[in-house]
């Protein structure tokens, strides 16, 4: 796909094909915005604004904001110059726009579906809290089936993420879901609360109501702790073993420490926690959290362990 055929892709179009949900209408510095929940992280307070008219974005709390190609490096975690990744993405999202000239139909008139949004407002407000504490609404993205790792790219990917798909199987699932409009896609879940985290090539998020963090309780002194299911995955690899040897929390997002941090004040006879958390700001503030919050836990950060990589799977990825 060309810079010129993702100019015809409305911001909310996107959002929608990712199944972003969406939260509210309200008017901003520029008119008319649509706020979302950002999709690469579980926000409590939606703050992913669009402007219909411009066909900008902006998330505030992060410092983010720009087109459609930065949206999607953004959410993607791509560089934030990478637009070569971000065309290819939109390129298996949006065929249709594949050097076409073809023109998004999206309505861009401020009052766009001002009746279903406010239907929706009612809706949502008349339903409990969920396990992240969002509203509960009936998921944009629907799971149709769970299985056994079977398809061959969900195998190859895990091939590519150097994880041994005999370990994959103990841990990990098949997801058959669909988008709002009937489309079928398949991906890896890792069981979070009553839900899923899931990943595969293209996008990594969570599938069903609610998240939230994975625990395998030992109930030992000593407690490990991963950023992502990959990481764990890739700890295991690494250390050749089929299960972790010590209680184990994955996060499955960074947003959900204070869930992290209520587990350990839980179990005062904690003394050492061994981190495995990405070498970013957010894995960075988390780790920083956590020894603010125990200062009389040891809190034994591996990072350094896989430094200059992000994180501990890409590290064995190149190794």
């Amino acid at each position: 796909m060309r810079t010129q055929d993702a100019k015809n892709i409305h911001i909310n179009e996107y959002l929608e094909r990712i199944g972003a949900k969406f939260s509210r209408q309200q008017n901003g510095t520029h008119g008319v915005e649509y706020v979302y929940h950002t999709p690469n992280r579980q926000d409590h307070k939606p703050s992913l604004c669009v402007n219909l008219d411009r066909n900008i974005w902006s998330d505030v709390p992060a410092g983010e904001g720009g087109r459609l190609i930065e949206l999607v490096c953004y959410i993607h975690r791509f560089h934030k110059t990478d637009v070569s990744s971000a065309l290819k993405m939109l390129d298996q999202l949006f065929p249709e726009y594949r050097g076409s000239g073809h023109t998004s139909t999206y309505n861009r008139s401020p009052n766009h579906s001002v009746s279903s949004i406010l239907a929706h407002s009612e809706k949502v407000n008349s339903q409990k809290l969920d396990a992240t504490g969002l509203k509960e609404e009936e998921p944009r993205l629907k799971i149709t089936k769970i299985q056994k790792i079977y398809r061959y790219p969900l195998k190859n990917y895990l091939a590519d993420r150097r994880i041994p798909l005999a370990l994959a199987d103990k841990y990990l699932e098949e997801i058959e879901y669909t988008d709002p409009k009937g489309r079928t896609f398949y991906t890896l879940g890792f069981k979070s609360g009553e839900t899923y985290a899931h990943r595969n090539k293209l996008f990594k998020g969570f599938l069903g109501k609610g998240a939230d963090i994975t625990v395998f309780d030992k109930k030992t002194p000593e407690i490990l702790v991963f950023e992502g299911f990959f990481d764990f995955l890739s700890y295991l690899a690494i250390e050749k073993r089929a299960q972790p040897p010590l209680t184990t929390i994955v996060m499955n997002s960074t947003s959900f420490i204070s869930r992290v941090k209520r587990f350990v004040a839980e179990r005062p006879f904690i003394t050492r926690v061994y981190t495995y958390l990405d070498n970013d700001e957010a894995g960075q503030r988390s780790l920083s959290s956590l020894k603010a919050e125990f200062p009389s836990v040891e809190i034994s950060d591996r990072s350094s362990t896989y430094a200059p990589y992000d994180d501990l799977n890409e590290w064995l990825v190149h190794h």
